[in-house]
């Protein structure tokens, strides 16, 4: 889709900060994030919504690896994965890592929340403001882990 934002950065039209690609499916960080190192995964052909997306299987494996980068290069206790899909309207999986434990739960240690609310929606969350500089210093930190 010419007009879209997530194809013009597929195309290179748009610059962003990559962290991960793979024939099928683009992740980079969010320019407006929730938290330091909150990333976006796409499919590279444009689809618009998480579920019509052919190769389903493996953009939740591409999201996956982007969360384990996180995990390893920003020490991140655990990620945290949301779709919706109202601002952009092209697929796209949300991968932003929680960086704290604050408590035990349940299922084991909860994350703390910080700098921004995961829920009730990441589209209507509190953003925080990181310069490029700041971003590209975090992509490359994600970039080198993943695997």
């Amino acid at each position: 889709m010419s007009d879209c934002i997530f194809c013009l950065i597929v195309s290179g039209q748009i610059p962003c900060h990559k962290v991960f690609e793979n024939e099928h499916f683009l992740g980079f960080l969010d320019i407006s994030p929730v938290v330091e190192g909150h990333a976006l995964v796409i499919p590279k052909k444009h689809f618009r919504w998480v579920h019509e997306v052919e190769e389903f299987g493996e953009f939740w494996e591409a999201a996956q690896k982007v969360g384990q980068a996180q995990i390893n290069g920003l020490k991140a206790a655990t990620v945290v994965f949301a779709t919706a899909g109202f601002q952009v309207p092209h697929a796209h999986i949300h991968v932003m890592p929680c960086l704290a434990v604050a408590r035990k739960g349940e299922g084991g240690p909860m994350p703390l929340k910080q700098k921004g609310e995961y829920l009730p929606g990441v589209e209507s969350a509190k953003r925080i403001n990181m310069s490029p500089s700041q971003l590209q210093e975090v992509a490359a930190k994600l970039r080198n882990s993943v695997k």
